[in-house]
C-alpha cells in the first residue's frame, strides 16, 4: 500500500490529469466503483444529467488514515463526489465543498448534476456554486454509509470531529493543487456543525466557512431548544392545538397499547421503558418537528387535511374508539415524510377514500432502534458522537399540563429519562461520557476569527435555540443571521429583496469578489451587450449589488 505522500501525489496527478480533459475516461478496469479499492482513485462515470446541466461528474474515494496520528497505520476509504462545470475556467472557478455530516445518498451519488441543474431544490448544499458558476464537492463523513474502516463497529472510538476534518482537510489539499480558485466549505445541521469544526481545526482549508442550521448543543440532554420552540410565537394557534393533541396522546393507554403492540410485532426484544419512552418522545417533539421541518402553511395545510381525514375514518367506521383516527393525527404529525405521502396519493383520498390506517402507519412511521450486537449505518455513529461531543437536545413535558397536571408531567419526564433511546452505550458496552471540549473550541475559534465564518439560521427552526451564542459574533470575521420565516433548510437563495442582495454582497466581500468569479459568470453570458447579474441572469436596469455591464463589474448601492 502506498505511503501517505504517495497517495496524496498519486491523487493529484490522476486529478490534473483527467481535469485537463473531461471526456476521457480514466481507469478503466475499476469503473465498477469499488469502494473497497486498494489505492487512492478519481472515477469519472456516468450522472444521466450531467450533460444537460454543464457538469463532468466524478467519484472519489480517497483513502485515509485510520487515525491521522499514524498516518503509515491501517486505512480506511473516503469517498466524494465531484462536479466540475464545463464551459468555464474551472480551475480558476470557485470551488463549494459541502459535508452533509452523515452519507452521501443513493440520489446525490447516482445522479449529482439533477440537483444542482434543477431550480427545484434551494438548498445550501448547493447554492454558492450556483449562484458562481463553479465546481462542486460532496463528502462524505467517516463512519457514515461507505467510508468505513474494517471492523468499524469494535473501532467506534476513531468516529470523531478531529478525525473527520483532518481527512476533510487532506481531501481538499489535494483537490487544491488542481481547483485553485476560491473555496467555501459548507454544511446543513450536522453538517453545519462539521463546517464549524472544519473551521476550528484548519481554518486555511477555504476562503469562506458557510454552517447552515448548525446546533452546539451544550451536553446531551440541552434544553435550549426547547425554550426556544416553546416560547417563539410565529404559531400560536397552531402550537395549541399541536398540544392538545399531545395531552390527548399522553393519557391516551389506548393510544400507547396500538403503539407498543405494533412495535413490538417489528422491532421484538426491547423493553416495555424503551417502548414507553419511544412514544413519549415522539409525542414530546412533535412540535419540534413542526417547527424545524414543516413551512407555516405546509402545517396549517396538514392539520385541515387531517381534520377532514379524521371525520372521513369516523364516517366509515373504521375506527370505532377514534383509536385509528388519533394514531394517523398523530403519526402525520409527527413524521414530515407523511406529507409526501399524502400529496403521492393525491386529493381524493385526502378528502373521500382513506388509505387504510394500518397500512399506511407501517409505511410511514418507524420506532428509534439501536442493536448493540449490531451497528446501524443510519444511526450508531451518530448517537456515538452525540453522546461523546457533539451533544444533544432534551425534552421536558412540564410546558404541556396545567399546575394541576403536573404530576403526570413529571412522571412522563422520568419514564423518558429512565428508557430514552438516546442514552445509549458503545459496541464495548462502556459509558460514553460527554465533553464539552470541542463545542468550547469551535466558539473560541469563532470568536478570534482569521478567516471569515458565516452562520445562517432559520428563525423558524427548533435548531436555532442552540445557534452560535452572539458573543462570538464580531461581524468582521464572524457573521450570524437568522432569516424569518424559513426552517431547518434555511438558505440565501430563499431570501427576497433588499436581503437577498445583502447577503450576496457579504459572501462577495468576504471572499473579495474574486477575479476568477468575474470571469466565470462573464463567459457565453456576456457576448452581446447588456446588463447580467453575477450568476449571468440578464436584468432590464441596473440593480442594488455588483452588475456586469458590457463585460465589466458595476457596484450599485
Amino acid at each position: 500500500m502506498y505511503s501517505k505522500i504517495n497517495k496524496v501525489l498519486t491523487f493529484a496527478g490522476l486529478l490534473s490529469i483527467s481535469l485537463t480533459t473531461h471526456a476521457q475516461t480514466w481507469l478503466k478496469n475499476i469503473v465498477n466503483e469499488n469502494p473497497d479499492v486498494i489505492d487512492s482513485i478519481v472515477v469519472n462515470r456516468t450522472d444521466v444529467y450531467a450533460d444537460r446541466f454543464g457538469y463532468s461528474s466524478y467519484h472519489i474515494y480517497y483513502h485515509q488514515p485510520l487515525t491521522h496520528a499514524n498516518p503509515d497505520g491501517e486505512q480506511m476509504p473516503l469517498r466524494a463526489v465531484l462536479l466540475i462545470r464545463k464551459g468555464v475556467k474551472f480551475e480558476s472557478a470557485l470551488t463549494q465543498c459541502h459535508s452533509p455530516g452523515y452519507n452521501i445518498d443513493d440520489v446525490w451519488w447516482n445522479t449529482p448534476s439533477l440537483y444542482m441543474g434543477n431550480g427545484y431544490y434551494p438548498s445550501g448544499a448547493n447554492e454558492i456554486a450556483k449562484h458562481y458558476n463553479g465546481n462542486w464537492v460532496y463528502l462524505e463523513h467517516r463512519y457514515f454509509g461507505q467510508s468505513v474502516p474494517k471492523n468499524y463497529w469494535k473501532r467506534v472510538e476513531y468516529c470523531t470531529a478531529e478525525e473527520a476534518a483532518a481527512d476533510y482537510h487532506a481531501l481538499i489539499t489535494a483537490l487544491k493543487t488542481s481547483l485553485k480558485g476560491k473555496w467555501v466549505m459548507s454544511g446543513v445541521s450536522k453538517g453545519g456543525k462539521v463546517t464549524a469544526y472544519q473551521h476550528a481545526y484548519y481554518p486555511d482549508d477555504v476562503d469562506l466557512y458557510i454552517p447552515y442550521s448548525a446546533p452546539f448543543c451544550d451536553g446531551t440532554n440541552d434544553m435550549s431548544m426547547m425554550a426556544y420552540w416553546t416560547t417563539y410565537p410565529w404559531t400560536e394557534d397552531l402550537r395549541n392545538e399541536v398540544k392538545t393533541l399531545q395531552r390527548r396522546l399522553v393519557k391516551s393507554q389506548q393510544s400507547y397499547q396500538y403503539f407498543k403492540s405494533w412495535s413490538e410485532s417489528n422491532f421484538p426484544g426491547y423493553s416495555a421503558n424503551m417502548w414507553r419512552s419511544s412514544y413519549l418522545k415522539n409525542i414530546a417533539i412533535m412540535d419540534f418537528d413542526a417547527h424545524s421541518y414543516w413551512s407555516r402553511q405546509a402545517l396549517i395545510d396538514t392539520l385541515a387535511i387531517n381534520e377532514v381525514r379524521k371525520q372521513a375514518l369516523m364516517k366509515k367506521g373504521l375506527s370505532s374508539d377514534y383509536l385509528d383516527a388519533v394514531m394517523v393525527y398523530y403519526c402525520t404529525l409527527s413524521s414530515y415524510e407523511a406529507w409526501n405521502f399524502l400529496s403521492t396519493y393525491g386529493a381524493k383520498h385526502r378528502v373521500q377514500e382513506v388509505v387504510p390506517v394500518k397500512n399506511w402507519i407501517h409505511k410511514v412511521f418507524r420506532p428509534v432502534s439501536i442493536s448493540l450486537s449490531k451497528w446501524n449505518v443510519s444511526t450508531t455513529a451518530f448517537d456515538y458522537q452525540a453522546l461523546h461531543e457533539d451533544g444533544y437536545f432534551g425534552v421536558d413535558f412540564t410546558y404541556l399540563f396545567d399546575a394541576d397536571e403536573q404530576q403526570l408531567a413529571q412522571q412522563c419526564n422520568k419514564e423518558l429519562v429512565l428508557g430514552n433511546p438516546y442514552i445509549l452505550s458503545n459496541p464495548f458496552n462502556e459509558p460514553i461520557t460527554y465533553d464539552s471540549t470541542l463545542r468550547d473550541k469551535v466558539l473560541e475559534s469563532t470568536r478570534a476569527a482569521k478567516r471569515p465564518i458565516l452562520y445562517i439560521y432559520g428563525g423558524d427552526d427548533t435548531w436555532t435555540g442552540a445557534a452560535i451564542p452572539d458573543d462570538c459574533i464580531d461581524n468582521q470575521m464572524s457573521h450570524k443571521y437568522i432569516l424569518s420565516a424559513q426552517n431547518h433548510g434555511a438558505c440565501i437563495t430563499n431570501t427576497k429583496g433588499s436581503l437577498n442582495t445583502k447577503l450576496w454582497n457579504l459572501v462577495d466581500q468576504l471572499l473579495n469578489t474574486p477575479a476568477g468569479i468575474e470571469e466565470n459568470v462573464k463567459i457565453e453570458k456576456l457576448k452581446n451587450e447588456g446588463i447580467y447579474d453575477l450568476r449571468g441572469q440578464r436584468q432590464q436596469q441596473l440593480q442594488r449589488g455588483i452588475n456586469i455591464v458590457n463585460g465589466r463589474k458595476i457596484m450599485v448601492k
